[in-house]
């Protein structure tokens, strides 16, 4: 007698994944594979708009992305009995984020003011999202860190500014 072991036959699949997928001009991505009955050694091929990119690497990363750049990878499996040996991901869509440059302006009611009189600065942002604001009476920090800053104690010569953090990427 001869005995035998039957291997069974299975079926590549991989998908992949975006640490983001909505980024700016010249962020970072990272894309992930993960395969389904790959084998041992398996293969991935890259590609970016049917234009194969990267190495032979579960992980892909790239700079050089643009909006509406569509990702995915091609596996090829090198396991025994594979029912076909290559297999194509979902596809992921780039979304692009235009560039803003934030900024800030300064407003108060009051420009001449009489010894003692409180003052109230407002800050208004322009592309800071949810702001955070460090504001500075003659370069030293004040304020806490609303977009109001109120002083009864200012002098003649005497300069208010604001730092806005903008919360958008």
């Amino acid at each position: 007698p001869v005995a035998f072991h039957v291997t069974p036959s299975v079926t590549p699949s991989v998908t992949i994944t975006a640490a983001q997928t909505t980024i700016c001009p010249g962020q970072q991505v990272t894309f992930t594979a993960n395969a389904v009955n790959g084998g041992n050694a398996p293969g991935f091929i890259w590609v970016v708009n049917h234009t194969p990119v990267g190495s032979n690497s579960n992980i892909f990363q790239t700079t050089s992305l643009q909006n509406g750049d569509t990702v995915f990878v091609i596996l090829n499996s090198n396991a025994p009995c594979y029912t076909i040996s290559q297999a194509i991901s979902n596809k992921i869509i780039v979304t692009m984020n235009s560039q803003v440059t934030p900024s800030v302006t300064i407003s108060t009611p009051q420009t001449t003011i009489c010894s003692g009189t409180q003052v109230t600065f407002s800050a208004t942002p322009t592309s800071g999202g949810t702001p955070t604001y460090q504001w500075k009476l003659n370069g030293n920090n004040v304020g806490d860190g609303s977009s109001i800053y109120e002083n009864s104690n200012l002098a003649s010569g005497d300069e208010v500014k604001v730092v806005m953090t903008s919360s958008l990427g």
